[in-house]
């Protein structure tokens, strides 16, 4: 990239007034309409949707996360990111000109500054753009940094548009911290009631008596019912440009709902993880007596279980609103076969 700005004013005079203005609204519209050919570090990656990228933020996911890992990566939607631009040196001392022409502000020191930066570090600076999500309000990109000048050449920062970095070294993208909860949800290991219940008759194939109270829980208390507490929660953080963003998501678990065509019931979650054992009271559990037998079903009434989930999320950093903030919901469920027969038929057949 050409930047050197020898000669002094005389780069300010040889320049027509025609020539320059030209010359500056060429390369500002090229620097606005310059779109990235490739998502690498240069152009952060992200999903290519008619030739727009969307720029994507690694974050660290830890707490109940799927797969009992506790950690994990992902990634979520940047509220601000660079792009390297087609704009080149000469473009900006268009730029420069016109602006100090016409007694516009600009500084034309941070220019003189990058053509010495360069002949001393052996470094080229390259241009980029600067590019918003579509969804981050102005509070976001302000608080994110997104609108901020910082920097040894922050007299360069054009109009919010183009901005001089060393190759392949813009700042790391901002994660929008509303997208890093979803994301987050998304990762909370929660997981389908999968229950077993009490009596279990092997003569009937592990099937249960009319009429008589049947206990139910779920065998994977922790995912399915959020153990003790009824919750799930992970931590999301990103750390970009000297700032840290961080998203804490939590799950609460609802009652668990036990239908079938032989009856139901719904009941809290803490009767919901209480397994069958000896002297636990019968008032703890959660019991179903079946009203009729299953004689229809070839394989026993299909029971279903169904857990409903709220969440909501609370943060810290920048762009994170105050307060805690509601996600929508999630609704796992589950059917299990389990046969019911009658009493007077068992004796019957034993008889």
């Amino acid at each position: 990239m050409a930047t050197s700005v020898s000669g002094g004013n005389d780069m300010w005079s040889r320049i027509s007034t025609r020539t320059v203005a030209a010359m500056a609204a060429g390369v500002l519209c090229t620097a606005a309409i310059a779109a990235p050919a490739l998502a690498d570090r240069e152009n952060p990656g992200g999903s290519v949707d008619d030739g727009n990228l969307q720029a994507k933020a690694v974050i660290r996911v830890n707490g109940d996360v799927k797969g009992g890992g506790g950690t994990t990566s992902v990634s979520a939607p940047a509220i601000c990111w660079w792009e390297k631009s087609t704009i080149t040196g000469e473009g900006v001392e268009a730029i420069a000109a016109f602006f100090a022409y016409f007694g516009i502000g600009f500084d034309k020191a941070a220019l003189e500054k990058i053509a010495e930066d360069e002949k001393e570090s052996g470094k080229t600076f390259e241009w980029y753009q600067r590019k918003t999500s579509p969804t981050a309000t102005k509070a976001q990109l302000e608080a994110a940094g997104c609108n901020d000048p910082s920097g040894p050449y922050k007299g360069l920062f054009i109009g919010n548009i183009i901005r001089p970095f060393e190759p392949g070294n813009p700042p790391e993208p901002i994660p929008d911290p509303v997208e890093m909860a979803d994301v987050a949800l998304t990762n909370i290991d929660l997981q389908a009631p999968t229950l077993s219940w009490n009596p279990k008759v092997d003569s009937l194939g592990g099937g249960t008596l009319v009429n008589l109270p049947t206990w139910f829980w779920v065998t994977n208390p922790g995912p399915a019912v959020g153990g003790d507490s009824g919750e799930r929660s992970v931590t999301a953080t990103a750390e970009a440009n000297g700032q840290q963003v961080s998203v804490t998501v939590t799950a609460k678990a609802g009652t668990l709902q036990i239908a079938s065509p032989g009856g139901a019931v719904t009941c809290s979650v803490a009767k919901a993880r209480t397994a069958f054992a000896e002297n636990v009271p019968e008032a703890s559990a959660c019991t179903l007596p079946f009203k009729r037998a299953s004689t229809r079903y070839e394989n026993g009434f299909p029971v279903q279980a169904t857990v409903a989930w709220t969440a909501s999320w609370t943060g810290t950093g920048p762009g994170v609103p105050g307060g805690v903030q509601q996600l929508d919901g999630v609704v796992l469920d589950s059917t299990t076969n389990v046969p019911v027969r009658e009493a007077q038929t068992i004796v019957k057949k034993g008889a």
